[in-house]
Order: C-alpha cells, then structure tokens, then sequence
C-alpha cells in the first residue's frame, strides 16, 4: 500500500521526504503536497525524513486519487 500524506501535513514547508523519494510521486497542492498512489513503491525512503506519522492508503489506486 502507498502511504498517504495527511492533515498534519497541511502547509508543511518541509521537503526532504519529497528529495528521498526515488520515484518523484510527490505533487504539490494549493496547501499541501500529495503522493500519487499509482506511481508510489511504498519503499519507505520518505518515512525517516518525514516529522509527522504516515499512514497507508488502503486502496483501490486512482491515478493522484482525485488530488491531482
């Protein structure tokens, strides 16, 4: 499963989780950043470069989930 950027992420400015990410699924909102859950490998290299918790999104996969 793709992990999934939430509410604590509103307006966050920090973006190393966004620069570890090898596949660039990252995509910038009006007010947060999104992952794409098509494009996502759930490697896991975002997650220790994140301050917040991360969830796993539990599926089915639309491309950008209707976010984009």
């Amino acid at each position: 499963m793709a992990y999934v950027v939430t509410q604590p992420c509103f307006d966050c400015k920090y973006t190393d989780c966004v620069v570890a990410c090898p596949m660039e699924c990252f995509h910038e909102g009006e007010h947060m950043l999104y992952i794409d859950p098509v494009e996502c490998i759930d490697c896991d290299a975002c997650v220790p470069q994140c301050p917040v918790i991360h969830e796993k999104y539990p599926g089915p996969f639309s491309p950008c989930a209707g976010t984009c």
